[in-house]
């Protein structure tokens, strides 16, 4: 595993990770992650997909990990609009990994808030040859709308870096409240004490975050927005049966048949029993992990 630091459109300097332990590489995975987390949490699934013939990619986006800066940052945005920028720093990856590989089909994997930008990323952005899309959900509902009105007065009386508890106890404390063992996360109890130990990870982002966010989460099943997705790209959608993001599998299955509805012709969905949000820390990760290797495998052809 390599470090690296790529500058963005921008210059802000992006902390990345290459895992290219890999002796004949078939293609190469770009992973987004989640929110409140990093890219180093997806160390050991990289390490599989590096002994089966992939090589993986990832930063940590703006506002989080080792791109923040410090621990003190994380969630804090910076100036201009933050999705956005996030979604063009992702493309501008991508297409330094297209010119690092050119011989090898690209592949892309978002996870939770990584999951929307990747959902902007598709009607934007048409390299890679097959999308998955974890822990997502269809999110144009009456909480994505209360929570921009939240989000943006707090940010008007305290300001953009000022905590959103509020929305943070609406969605993260009330997924919490529906579980007594482990926690919303996994039901790996190790793996969720030392989420919740991070200093980089259990942080309480701004409402200049999700002032940001939530503006441009309800634009993204706008018909005209959906019409740009390649009617024939291949989508991978999977998830935790016991997902709260996902609405136990609900908003998971909304979001495949909107595809559908608008089009898309090669969508896929896999919904896994007691899981919950982050499938590849989860006590039975071995299968999702299995599922998205052989999705690769299948669109690599």
């Amino acid at each position: 595993m390599q470090k690296l630091t790529i500058k963005s459109h921008d210059s802000l300097p992006l902390s990345c990770h290459l895992w290219d332990d890999v002796k004949e590489p078939k293609g190469v995975l770009q992973i987004t992650h989640g929110m409140a987390e990093y890219i180093m949490r997806y160390d050991r699934f990289a390490k599989f997909l590096n002994e089966n013939g992939y090589i993986v990619f990832g930063n940590d986006l703006r506002a989080h990990g080792q791109t923040a800066g410090s621990a003190s940052r994380v969630g804090k945005v910076l100036e201009g609009d933050l999705f956005t920028d996030t979604l063009n720093d992702q493309i501008l990856l991508t297409k330094y990994l297209e010119e690092k590989y050119p011989t090898l089909p690209l592949f892309l994997m978002g996870h939770s808030y990584g999951s929307f930008l990747t959902q902007k990323y598709i009607q934007q952005c048409h390299i890679p040859k097959a999308v998955i899309l974890m822990g997502s959900a269809h999110q144009k509902n009456i909480l994505t709308a209360f929570g921009k009105i939240v989000a943006k007065i707090t940010c008007a009386f305290k300001g953009k870096d000022a905590p959103a508890k509020l929305i943070a106890g609406m969605s993260f404390g009330s997924y919490e409240k529906q579980f007594t063992e482990g926690a919303w996360i996994t039901r790996d109890e190790v793996i969720a004490k030392s989420y919740y130990a991070d200093e980089y990870c259990n942080v309480t982002f701004s409402a200049g975050f999700y002032n940001s966010f939530f503006t441009n989460l309800r634009k993204l099943y706008k018909k005209n927005e959906l019409a740009k997705i390649p009617r024939d790209l291949p989508l991978f959608l999977i998830a935790g049966n016991s997902d709260p993001v996902g609405g136990n599998g609900k908003m998971v299955e909304k979001l495949g048949n909107c595809y559908k509805e608008n089009g898309l012709t090669n969508v896929h969905m896999t919904l896994y029993k007691d899981m919950r949000h982050e499938i590849l820390n989860e006590i039975d990760f071995e299968q999702p992990q299995q599922d998205i290797l052989n999705f690769l495998n299948e669109f690599n052809k």
